[in-house]
């Protein structure tokens, strides 16, 4: 769901410790960030979010493209969609600069368009995410695997495939190939539970990163993207 607002909040959470964790692990996982800070930014309008690039605030942000007018902060960029719904020339260019460690993969190909989701089956973002993608992991970036949303079915109503962690799943392992070899980390947007407390969403949030976190490796980390 792409957000209108000016800002929204976004997070890199670290992969979430496991029984089989050791202090090499964890140490890794601490430093897996972009520039040092979890903490950054959805954004529209670039200069408009100035305000909040004050110290021990977010330092980085996107902006559902590549990611180049918000000077203010380190820009990552993002595919947004597959083969011509991807400004690569832009993205290349971050790359090539230095200004960039990771790229943002497809913006929730589990919703339809008119939700701002780029609408893709598993099947069609894993047959397009090589053309897409490796060319800006060959130049050196990190690719960050598809953002799914939080409505977790194998019949979305939204579109009539799997979606949320399902979709993830059935992308993760099309052809039996194994993902970690595709994705450096997990995009995750979560929206909550309607009518549930605000304690039990805190819960759900947390079960959730859980759940998808079992789906890749130890050490692999999270972008918690979005928040409604």
């Amino acid at each position: 769901m792409k957000l209108f607002a000016v800002v929204s909040l976004a997070a890199l959470v670290a992969g979430l410790p496991t029984s089989g964790d050791t202090p090499k692990t964890l140490s890794a996982r601490a430093n897996d960030v972009p520039f040092g800070n979890k903490k950054g930014l959805a954004y529209n309008d670039g200069n408009a979010i100035r305000a909040l690039s004050r110290p021990g605030s977010a330092t980085w942000a996107y902006n559902w493209g590549p990611a180049l007018d918000a000077p203010a902060f380190q820009g990552i960029p993002m595919c947004w969609g597959a083969t011509g719904e991807c400004n690569a020339n832009g993205i290349m260019a971050k790359i090539d600069r230095g200004d960039t460690p990771w790229v943002l993969g497809y913006n929730e190909p589990d919703m339809n368009r008119d939700q701002g989701g780029c609408n893709l089956r598993p099947s069609q973002a894993y047959d397009a995410w090589g053309n897409d993608m490796f060319k800006f992991q060959q130049r050196g970036a990190r690719l960050v695997c598809p953002a799914i949303s939080s409505y977790d079915t194998a019949n979305s109503q939204f579109t009539g495939y799997a979606s949320g962690l399902t979709w993830l799943r059935q992308f993760a392992y099309y052809r039996n190939n194994p993902w970690e070899f595709r994705c450096d980390a997990q995009a995750l947007h979560w929206y909550g539970v309607e009518g549930r407390s605000g304690r039990d969403q805190a819960y759900l949030f947390i079960d959730y990163m859980n759940r998808a976190h079992a789906l890749g490796s130890p050490i692999r980390s999270i972008y918690g993207r979005a928040f409604a």
